[in-house]
């Protein structure tokens, strides 16, 4: 599920899926260049760089990236972008 709702001086993506989630312990290194907890054999191959660049993006928009767990399974991604 995708939502975008406007806050005061931020636009906030929402994107929910059903996956396994995150492991909490992993922290913020889901953030982290090349970083990917994935099989290396898994198929097509990845770099570990989208949410890199999924932050750096945001951040330089002076926005605001973050993942989590959600209560009923599965993780929740949240953007929030600064309002031109």
């Amino acid at each position: 599920m995708v939502s975008l709702e406007a806050e005061e001086n931020y636009w906030r993506v929402t994107i929910d899926d059903e996956g396994p989630g995150i492991r909490e312990e992993s922290g913020a290194r889901y953030f982290n260049r090349f970083y990917s907890e994935r099989p290396a054999e898994e198929k097509p191959a990845h770099s570990g760089l989208g949410l890199a660049i999924v932050k750096a993006i945001c951040e330089y928009s002076g926005g605001v990236p973050a993942l989590e767990n959600r209560s009923e399974g599965g993780c929740r991604f949240t953007l929030r972008l600064k309002r031109a």
